[in-house]
């Protein structure tokens, strides 16, 4: 390690604690360490500081190596955890694993000690590593999708301003009360537009990935759809489908809305330049042998995929457009593997493609999550 350590001991003995870090030190472990001996100590070093690594004994006197461990992953499900024992059995060790304890020391081998606690500390770097390069990766992804969708939403804005900028006119013209009624009906219209583009756009922008989220595929349609309609050229067609409220699927929802409107704009840029398209998303819910699914595609009738292409989708920056970044699938497919799904493709090419979501249903009566 290129740097000290910062360890949290729980234990009843403070001479064993000396012991113990001394060891590590003659075995090059450069750290520092606090020790506690019971759950309130635990519980006031974790909410003073977050250590590198917690060294546990697993039988403290009215307190439990076991308990400890509850304790650490309610707060920090990764922190590095290795039970230090005297006298742990094979069950017990394994029970241990199985509970979330990173690794086990005996404390009459206690040469093995650092080797433990170093591999412990570099696996929860990693995890940390894989985790920032994910929201690295998600960020990138927003990013290229509001830079295609400026120049439609600046299209639909100017739709809604545009009949209120005609309204004065007809009003000074008109002053029966049936001209007003209409004018009233004309504005409350673009407003409830504008508020709902608004609104869309800066839930898309202000998203964040919550694991525990399940959205409504209905809203999340219905979002999508609005986010999109000022990016489709009058030359291609769309349509969604009809889903009844309350269809929630095991999957955040703005993590849904970024993926499905990013396979949209995909769409729509594989149609650019024909005379006429089609941008067509489905939905229907399936039974598999992982339990019931909603199977979710967005089809386009445009130029396809060469063969040759295929297999570089998800590979990291390729892409095949001049301003990509070669991140929006591979974003995609990790946000539905996450949420316990998968992403398939079919192209023909010189005919189209077709993206595949499936995704597994929400238990019933869990809450819904939405763009925050």
């Amino acid at each position: 390690m290129d740097r000290a350590l910062r360890i949290l001991w729980v234990e009843d003995s403070a001479a064993d604690a000396e012991l113990f870090a001394s060891l590590l030190e003659d075995e090059g472990v450069a750290h520092a360490y606090e020790r506690v001996e019971d759950e309130a100590g635990l519980r006031e070093a974790l909410a003073v500081s977050q250590p590198d690594l917690v060294i546990s004994d697993s039988d403290l006197p009215g307190f439990s190596g076991e308990h400890a461990l509850r304790i650490v992953r309610e707060r920090a499900p990764h922190l590095p955890f290795v039970f230090l024992s005297g006298a742990m059995g094979e069950d017990a060790a394994v029970l241990a694993l199985q509970q979330g304890a990173t690794d086990y020391v005996l404390k009459q081998n206690p040469r093995r000690l650092a080797s433990a606690v170093l591999r412990a500390v570099r696996e929860a770097e990693a995890i940390a590593d894989r985790e920032r390069a994910h929201r690295e990766l998600m960020h990138a992804q927003r990013n290229e999708a509001l830079a295609l969708l400026v120049a439609g939403l600046s299209h639909d804005l100017r739709n809604v301003l545009q009949p209120l900028s005609l309204l004065p006119t007809l009003l000074r013209a008109k002053e029966d009360r049936a001209t007003a009624l209409r004018v009233a009906d004309i504005v409350e219209e673009a407003a409830r537009r504008g508020h709902d583009l608004a609104q869309a756009m800066v839930d898309y922008a202000r998203g964040r990935h919550q694991e525990a989220g399940h959205a409504d595929l209905a809203e999340v349609l219905a979002s999508v759809r609005i986010l999109l309609g000022g990016s489709v050229p009058r030359s291609i067609g769309v349509s969604f489908p009809v889903v009844a409220p309350g269809m929630m699927l095991a999957i955040d929802a703005t993590a849904l809305q970024q993926c499905l409107l990013n396979l949209c704009l995909n769409g729509l840029q594989a149609m650019d330049g024909q005379p006429s398209g089609e941008l067509t998303v489905r939905a229907d819910v399936q039974h598999d042998l992982a339990g019931d699914v909603v199977r979710i595609e967005v089809c386009d009738t445009g130029c396809g995929i060469p063969a040759d292409v295929l297999p570089h989708l998800f590979t990291p920056f390729f892409t095949t457009k001049t301003q990509g970044t070669g991140l929006g699938l591979l974003s995609c497919r990790r946000i539905i593997e996450s949420a316990g799904g998968r992403l398939d493709i079919d192209s023909v090419p010189g005919a189209g493609t077709t993206m595949r979501l499936v995704l597994p249903l929400a238990p019933a009566n869990t809450p819904v999550s939405t763009p925050a």
